[in-house]
């Protein structure tokens, strides 16, 4: 797998942290976004390949 696709998935686990380090600090507003935008980072789709299928044709 390419390094890129571990990006994300870095940034989401260092955003859960500060959100459960936000919570503890009674932030709960900034603690809630850092929560929803490393749900969002992890349900972005990453490309892996592309598969092509060729039907024939239907000729009567």
């Amino acid at each position: 797998m390419p390094y890129w696709v571990f990006v994300p998935v870095v940034a989401a686990i260092w955003l859960v942290v500060l959100g459960i380090r936000e919570f503890r600090r009674k932030d709960h507003a900034w603690g809630m976004i850092d929560i929803v935008i490393a749900v969002s980072l992890l349900l972005i789709p990453i490309p892996s390949h592309s598969v092509t299928i060729d039907l024939p044709s239907q000729q009567p």
